[in-house]
């Protein structure tokens, strides 16, 4: 695993060789049955964005990138800076 990628998410040589172990699991095919992938996002479609609990449309869906960065900016700054 990479010295950058462990530093950046603070994982230990183990962590790293078993999330890469699962990405490649992952990748080929080869996650069917296990617990660690039974997840509903990987069960079920996204649904699409739903503005004020009004109008729920395909046509707002890349707004959620925005709030995505939004986000890990916010956390980012949260946790190295205030």
């Amino acid at each position: 695993a990479s010295q950058f990628v462990m530093a950046k998410y603070r994982l230990t040589e183990g962590e790293a060789l078993v999330a890469g172990k699962r990405l490649a699991e992952r990748l080929v095919g080869k996650d069917a049955g296990q617990a660690v992938f039974e997840l509903p996002i990987y069960a079920s479609p996204l649904p699409f964005p739903n503005v004020l609990g009004l109008v729920e449309s395909a046509a707002f869906a890349p707004f959620r990138r925005f709030g995505q960065r939004f986000l890990y900016k916010w956390y980012w700054l949260r946790d190295e800076k205030l």
